[in-house]
């Protein structure tokens, strides 16, 4: 089994949101496996993350802390609007992803209320987080 985790401990989601200017974390773990994996591999937007290293501030590590758990976790320092996309972990054949967005902070205190709010549809989410991104790009 393989998940995706933040840096909470907390299993991520098909969307997951960041500020500007904090530090992103994400932990691919995989637990209960027969033989062991070979080598896990982190893609952004389908690209694999290891091109985008001279961004700087971005750092991968392989860790097992526990007989049958393996985990890889994935640092970005300092996150800016570039850095929102599809976030994908691939550990052999298997795939976990979720889609980062990095928000000024005001967009994303409107973000997190819109998503906790059961009256609003995932359309308006949607249009929040197109807003949002022309705030940023424009």
């Amino acid at each position: 089994m393989i998940q995706l985790m933040d840096n909470e401990g907390l299993q991520v989601g098909s969307d997951h949101y960041y500020r500007i200017g904090t530090s992103l974390e994400l932990f691919c773990q995989v637990t209960r496996y027969w033989t062991k994996p070979n080598v896990f591999t982190w893609f952004r937007m389908g690209r694999p993350l290891a091109l985008d290293l001279w961004r700087g501030g971005i750092s991968i590590h392989t860790e097992s802390d526990e007989p049958g758990q393996l985990g890889s976790r994935l640092i970005i320092s300092n996150v800016s609007s570039q850095d929102s996309g599809n976030y994908s972990c691939v550990l052999d054949d298997t795939l976990v992803s979720t889609f980062l967005h990095v928000l000024k902070e005001e967009n994303q205190a409107v973000i997190q209320q819109t998503v906790s709010s059961a009256t609003w549809s995932r359309w308006h989410l949607y249009w929040l987080t197109l807003l949002s991104l022309l705030d940023v790009f424009c």
